[in-house]
């Protein structure tokens, strides 16, 4: 199966082969830095102090919102955008351009899943396992 999809790709054309390699170093370099310095140290010890309680879903419902309504739009978005833009060949103007035109839309879409997603993943999931956790709602 494997080696199937990595044909159809490759013979897809350029473009595809580049946006497939700008999404794979985005994603590598984000989710083994980024996010997993924000899953397993910062919300869990902003989470500590700024919600005095015991409640894993009072915690789990804080760290989902620092997450959604903080890091996704004003982190996530623009180093996705101006990443795999660059990445492809693109510009900064370009990625500007683009993170502009679609930031709304783009930040909308990942609510729709991930607030309840991160929501169950910062309450249920153990601390080491969240980064693991949001990469198998990526594949979903």
């Amino acid at each position: 199966m494997h080696a199937l999809s990595s044909r159809a790709v490759l013979h897809s054309g350029h473009g595809q082969v580049k946006r497939l390699l700008a999404v794979t170093s985005f994603s590598s370099f984000y989710t083994g830095i980024i996010a997993t310095l924000c899953y397993e140290t910062i919300y869990p010890r902003l989470a500590a102090i700024a919600v005095p309680t015991q409640s894993a879903m009072v915690r789990g419902i804080f760290s989902s919102g620092v997450d959604n309504f903080l890091h996704v739009p004003f982190l996530y978005m623009p180093v996705f955008y101006f990443w795999t833009c660059i990445a492809r060949g693109g510009s900064l103007e370009g990625a500007k351009r683009d993170l502009e035109r679609n930031w709304r839309e783009s930040v909308v879409s990942c609510w729709a899943i991930w607030i309840p997603a991160q929501t169950a993943n910062f309450t249920v999931v153990p601390v080491r396992w969240r980064v693991r956790a949001m990469n198998a709602g990526n594949l979903a």
